[in-house]
């Protein structure tokens, strides 16, 4: 069932308070269905009372039923279906013809919080159905028209669907949509929702060897849609799955994206989920490796031994592992646990059952209910590393740097430790930036789009570059590596922070297409980053995203990122 609140458009709906309504000319009971959409996000006719407006049944939910017009305008902007809220399940089927009267509203899904776009609808009065079994409108078919970089430039002062993806999605607002040979960009979730683009588009964007796509600063994939699958429909569907046949269903909006709610029986490839795995790191190269593990406790015990599992099948055994979002001991219990030895000792162990290298830790447990994440969790990075390989020098708390502890408050303080390899002395820094929860939606009511933590987060990174600045000044002949889920991509104003300090992106000559640690709402990015800065030039870099956990179905993956590593190797000066 929808949920949401209807209000007045006093609601920020950024710009759209600029576009203005349309003369209404007709008489009330001669209103079509596109003569209520109109060309915009909000109704000209909104709160009016509209009478007899006809259409056919398409689909019905809990709550109401979508109708569509047996006879469009020719304008491409207007939308040529509505949704008819009833409030309780209606007593119509799609093919029925019916007449409609009610007052025409705007629903926006969620919290006023959320900043969602509305969702134009008639308020039922009453309706009749005039005839039943007729043909459903032929599908829109999506695809070649589409807008393919802009989701919204213009802070809705313009209503433009040939250049804009949120006004194309927008103008065809509750009719009956087709998506031909669609391309799976993001695996199916545990809500039953799938991310696909038209096929027709594909060869136009940059898109990965297994199927993702990947979101650059010019480009945020405005042709991407969300697919509600049908309820009956419980298999896996990966990355990079096609359909071979049609996705046909109706267009709607809900959580910050426009989405298709299937109607047909899906038809999928079946894609096989490759076994990936790295050969083990040579006896001169040193491989360091970051690894977000999405809320982990011993306590999911399947995730340990799966978290296990990647670190010496798929990953070889890294020298040195960073990891982020390990729990206290008493996982998501608010009790005033902040240690995490149990947890850790868990995970050891599970390593060691797999016939894994033996692996040490060192962590610093953070302040009770000051490190963010799930509430009670206490969640911190973590390193471990192996004790057969690296020499433990010496583990870094703030208070050793000079350095207040309330520098880092409401986030996750850096973890830094120091080890020799080979006879290089090499210090690592952990990292989690504060996240990107809190930035308004790309398909939303905010344009430009909001990022209310970006500056906390810049503000982070120049205070780890100042950490990494003192930590030199102690060590000046170390090789200094910062390392972790910084929640933002290269070239963002996040990480330019520390290329400004000297500090060099081994990935900036990775494939770009391959360049993503995690999938949101069906755009790629990396965000778990490996910056280097190198105490001389005899060094050679070569790195490694491995996607365990991005291309297969939300219920299999151990984490909702993938690993990130780099092999270093020393050469003889």
């Amino acid at each position: 069932m929808k949920k949401a609140f209807l209000i007045l458009f006093s609601f920020t709906l950024a710009a759209c308070s600029s576009i203005k309504s349309l003369p209404l000319t007709k008489p009330t009971g001669e209103i079509e269905i596109y003569d209520i959409q109109g060309c915009a996000h909000q109704s000209p006719y909104m709160y009016q009372s509209v009478k007899n407006v006809q259409g056919v049944v398409t689909w019905k939910i809990d709550n109401g039923f979508f109708i569509q017009s047996t006879q469009p305008d020719e304008k491409a902007c207007s939308s040529e279906g509505i949704f008819v809220f009833t409030s309780t399940y209606p007593s119509v089927l799609p093919g029925d013809l019916v007449s409609v009267s009610g007052k025409v509203k705007e629903f926006f899904p969620g919290a006023e919080s959320d900043n969602n776009l509305s969702i134009t609808e008639i308020v039922v009065d009453q309706y009749e159905v005039l005839s039943s079994a007729n043909p459903l409108p032929e599908p829109t078919l999506v695809g070649d028209a589409m807008p393919g970089q802009i989701i919204e430039d213009d802070a809705f002062s313009q209503f433009d669907p040939s250049s804009d993806g949120l006004d194309y999605w927008e103008s065809l607002e509750g009719m009956l949509i087709e998506v031909v040979d669609a391309r799976v960009v993001e695996a199916r979730n545990t809500y039953g929702e799938i991310v696909v683009i038209p096929g027709s588009v594909a060869e136009s964007n940059l898109i990965s060897q297994t199927g993702a796509l990947v979101q650059t600063s010019s480009d945020l994939n405005p042709e991407r849609i969300f697919v509600e699958l049908p309820k009956s429909y419980k298999k896996d569907i990966n990355l990079g799955s096609y359909f071979t046949a049609p996705i046909i269903g109706v267009l709607d909006y809900e959580y910050g994206n426009f989405r298709i709610l299937e109607q047909n029986t899906p038809e999928v490839s079946k894609l096989a989920v490759q076994t990936l795995k790295l050969d083990a790191a040579n006896d001169s190269e040193l491989r360091v490796t970051t690894y977000n593990l999405e809320n982990w406790s011993r306590f999911d015990e399947d995730r340990t031994q799966k978290f296990a599992k990647d670190i010496v099948s798929s990953l070889a055994s890294p020298d040195l592992l960073m990891l982020q979002e390990v729990q206290d001991d008493s996982a998501t219990e608010d009790d005033g646990v902040t240690s995490a030895k149990k947890n850790l000792s868990a995970l050891i162990n599970a390593i060691s059952n797999r016939n894994g290298p033996e692996y040490s830790y060192f962590e610093v447990d953070p302040k009770d209910g000051a490190s963010g994440g799930q509430s009670g969790a206490n969640i911190r990075s973590v390193l471990l590393y192996r004790t057969d390989r690296v020499s433990f020098l010496k583990g870094y708390k703030l208070s050793d740097l000079g350095v207040n502890d309330s520098l880092f408050n409401g986030g996750r303080d850096p973890l830094m430790a120091s080890f020799e390899f080979a006879g290089q002395k090499v210090i690592l820094v952990g990292i989690h930036l504060v996240s990107n929860n809190l930035n308004t939606p790309l398909f939303g009511a905010v344009q430009p789009i909001q990022k209310p933590e970006e500056d906390k987060r810049i503000r982070q990174a120049e205070n780890v570059v100042s950490l990494t600045q003192t930590l030199l000044e102690k060590n000046p002949q170390a090789n200094l590596i910062v390392l972790g889920d910084f929640n933002d991509v290269s070239g963002s104003d996040t990480i330019n922070t520390f290329m400004q300090a000297g500090f060099e992106n081994p990935f900036d000559e990775y494939t770009q297409s391959e360049r993503y640690s995690t999938i949101y709402e069906g755009n790629a990015q990396q965000f778990d980053q490996i910056l280097v800065l190198p105490n001389s030039s005899a060094l050679v870099m070569n790195g490694t995203i491995l996607h365990l956990n991005t291309g297969i179905s939300e219920r299999n993956q151990t984490s909702d990122h993938d690993p990130v590593l780099l092999d270093l190797k020393f050469l003889k000066k």
